[in-house]
């Protein structure tokens, strides 16, 4: 799945991550796509789960994420479907992969901030919701 690495519609926020000194992979080839501000917070919470429950019910041990796994802030979701969307896969190419990539599973992951976060630092929140939390998509392609 190097629609993440390599796709010119996914440049900017490539370069984003770059900003933050990171990199669009982790672990084993698991793919990322992540607000400067969510990588970090988003990397520590797959590093500490124990698992992740797709909406359908399966489980995946965070451990087993693999690279056709794909966690994407929130906020790129839309750009990433798009980007998606407009990839044929190299199947039609003669390639051994699929023709065409499409999502399998997917949930939306609430992570919370890192523990370098000093609660001190924010503001006192509405009491309706929770701050501070994360709200990112993982797929499983």
């Amino acid at each position: 799945m190097h629609l993440i690495i390599s796709s010119s519609r996914l440049d900017h926020h490539r370069e984003a991550m770059l900003s933050a000194g990171r990199l669009c992979f982790f672990g084993d080839s698991v793919k990322i796509l992540a607000t400067p501000e969510d990588v970090n917070d988003i990397l520590h919470y797959c590093s500490i789960a124990e698992f992740i429950r797709y909406d359908d019910g399966h489980i995946v041990p965070c451990q087993g994420l693999r690279a056709r796994h794909v966690v994407v802030s929130a906020q790129w979701e839309a750009d990433f479907m798009d980007a998606l969307a407009a990839t044929p896969g190299t199947g039609h190419m003669g390639g051994k992969c699929k023709d065409n990539v499409k999502v399998k599973r997917r949930t939306v992951l609430a992570v919370p901030p890192g523990p370098w976060h000093s609660a001190a630092a924010s503001p006192s929140p509405p009491a309706s919701r929770c701050p501070d939390v994360h709200l990112c998509m993982h797929m499983e392609l």
